[in-house]
Parts: C-alpha cells; structure tokens; sequence
C-alpha cells in the first residue's frame, strides 16, 4: 500500500511543457498584509556568500537573473530541478529585496510551516535596500521579475515540481501579484511530458485529472493568502477552482485518505467469514450452522453500523464552518470530497465580510453579491439564517 501511496507523488521524469509566451502582468508593488516564512527547507548558504550577494545594486541582480534565465529557457536540454532551483530561488530573493524583507543569513534552516513573520517586523531588522529607488522602477523591475519566474515555469525543459511551484507562488506573492498564480497551476497539471532520450525531445500528453496532478493544499492556502491580501476577488475564484475544484485535487484526497479505509472494509466479510467459521468449530453449545450465522451476522452489523455513524458524524460535522455552509440536500460523500472548497470560500467570505459578529448579513455591494451567487451555484449557502449568532 505505501508503495501505491508513493506512485502517486509527482516526480520529475525530467519532464517539460509546450506553453505560450505569457502575457505582460501589471500591478504595483505595495506592503501587503500577507504574512509567513520566506525561506527554503533546503540548507541556508553561508553567511558571507548571502551578504556578497545582497550587497550587489538591484540593477545588477536584474540582470544577473534575467541571464540566468535566458540561458535555462532557450536551452533545448532538459535541465535538472536544482538549476531551476536556483533560477527561481534568484527570483524570490530579488521580489524580497524590492519589497524590503531579507532572510537572516544566521538563522538556522526551518520548514515552510514554521509560525509566520510580519512583513513589517523583517523590515525593521534588515532594511530596505531599494528605498532609494523611484516608484517606476520598483514596479518596472518587479514586472520583469514576475514574468521571468513565469518564463521559467513556462519553459518546454522545465518540469514543476511542487519545490519549484512554491517558490513561484511565494515570489508572486511578494510581488503582490497573485494574478500570474492560476496560470501556473493550470500548466502544473496540464504540462507534457518530454520522452527523455530523444532528439529531438517528444512530449507525453499529461492528464490533469490524475491523483498527481493536484496542487498541494499548502501551495494553494499560500496563493489565496496571497489573493485576498491583494482583495482580488476574480484572482481568489481562479485559485479555488484550479486548485481544491480540481478533478485531480478530489482523486488525490481519496487515494490518500480514503481508499485505505475502503479496502479495509471490503476486506471486513473475509475476516468475519472466517473467524465465524473457526469460532463455529471451538463452540459445543449449538448447531455449526446456527453458530456461524450469528457470528457472521453480528461482526458485519457491528462493522458496519460503527463504521456508519463515524462516517456520518465525519461528514456532518460543522464546528470548522464560520460563514459558509452545505446547502440541504447535499450528499455526504460531496461534503467530504469538497470539504477544502468549502474552507477556501470561507476564508474569502470572511475576508470581504464584517469581522464583528454582529453586523454578519448586513453586507452589501457587487463583490459581497458575487460570494454569494457563486457559493449558491456550487451547493453551499453563505449567512446561513439558522446558524447565525443569536438565531438558534
């Protein structure tokens, strides 16, 4: 079995994409609110070579990476994941220095769930190395950052690993521009797949709708983040529904959550089977017969009623649920499958709405009436009367 869980991780087969040239993103750097770690799980480069690196002007960065980048796209090589790596990483380094936050060069290597840090606390300890730099260029560098990190994603030789795909949605969210993230989940899916050995380089057709093909939900948290802290409400809608909307995101949650449980239960009769029939023959109190059917009989109803009530009180359960809730009438398996869609339209919900409990339904305007028409079209209610504060 954990062999079955392994297949379905996606691993570069040192694969690549045919994608078009992505188009021009506008927006404008700003601080946002967004808050978290801007730091690699891979082990931190030395403290001298990370200050030689930091110390160089932000034009020459600019075109140390775009460079880099050229050279990695126009290659016709497959190349490996540590070259993108480090294509990427330059990326997510310079949208750092134009936004005013640094990694601190002695601190030790954590994980991107470490607690988050406010981008303003990061200011005040290293910085702003580009305050000195007008509002045209802040923006029309971090322009030319945000579309090489799409170039390079969008290269036929690169393969998007979930590393690489993280570093272009934490680079964009620096950026502030959460817009060029659907996109890069959509070719995360859907890129073909290069047939290594051959000249020149054939591509697989990839499903988008297989297990390994769903974006994690960690990288997809990061981009909502990222969208609401931009209050992007288009942005927010693409993200949910190229990421827990998927096909692939609900096959992934039930290959890994579920289809243990199922061939556990499909197992269940075997083994009632055949410890009824072995308890048949130890007993002396009553027919074989009559002893096997009650034992039979009582292991499936035992099984079978316990494993249904902990499936229903799973799928009911509304504790997590603040603003957005399952209309009556929907299935107990869709609640389940669908249950990360939900918490996603919640999070955007909440954002748009009024924090205080007490003003909740007084919302009004073209955003607060798109929430609520697309959760009503995908079987959820928003302010749902009878859950509300008050209205028990």
């Amino acid at each position: 079995m954990s062999c079955l869980f392994h297949r379905i991780r996606r691993r570069p087969p040192h694969q690549a994409c045919i994608a078009g040239s992505p188009s021009r993103l506008a927006g404008s750097i700003r601080c946002p609110t967004f808050r978290r770690h801007f730091a690699d799980t891979r082990q931190q480069e030395s403290s001298k070579a990370s200050s030689s690196h930091q110390s160089l002007p932000v034009e020459e960065q600019l075109s140390e990476l775009l460079s880099k980048a050229k050279s990695l796209t126009q290659s016709t090589a497959i190349p490996s994941e540590e070259s993108s790596k480090e294509a990427l990483d330059s990326c997510k380094r310079l949208a750092a220095i134009l936004v005013g936050v640094e990694t601190d060069p002695k601190a030790d290597s954590y994980s991107p769930t470490s607690s988050l840090l406010d981008l303003e606390e990061l200011r005040k300890r290293f910085g702003s190395p580009t305050s000195n730099l007008s509002r045209a260029t802040r923006n029309r560098i971090a322009e030319e950052v945000s579309k090489t990190a799409l170039d390079i994603i969008s290269s036929p030789p690169v393969f998007i690993t979930p590393s690489l795909l993280a570093t272009y949605v934490d680079t964009q969210a620096l950026l502030n521009r959460p817009e060029a993230v659907p996109p890069a989940f959509i070719l995360y899916a859907s890129k073909p797949l290069p047939r290594p050995g051959t000249t020149p380089t054939e591509y697989i057709a990839s499903n988008p709708k297989k297990a390994s093909s769903a974006v994690p939900i960690s990288i997809a948290s990061t981009a909502l983040d990222a969208a609401i802290d931009a209050k992007n409400l288009p942005v927010c809608f693409d993200i949910i529904n190229t990421t827990v909307c998927a096909p692939a995101f609900r096959r992934n949650k039930f290959v890994r959550r579920a289809l243990l449980p199922c061939i556990g239960a499909a197992m269940v009769p075997v083994a009632a089977y055949t410890a009824a029939s072995q308890w048949s023959i130890w007993q002396d109190t009553m027919d074989n017969d009559l002893a096997w059917n009650i034992m039979f009989g009582g292991l499936l109803a035992y099984v079978g009623f316990t494993a249904g009530i902990g499936f229903v009180a799973v799928t009911t359960s509304n504790d997590q649920m603040d603003r957005i809730t399952w209309a009556i009438g929907t299935p107990l398996r869709e609640r389940w499958l669908r249950e990360e869609e939900r918490a996603f339209v919640d999070r955007v919900a909440g954002a748009w709405g009024f924090q205080e409990p007490w003003k909740r339904g007084q919302e009004e305007g073209l955003d607060w009436q798109q929430i609520y028409e697309w959760a009503g079209l995908r079987g959820m209610v928003l302010d749902k009367v009878g859950l509300m504060e008050g209205m028990e």
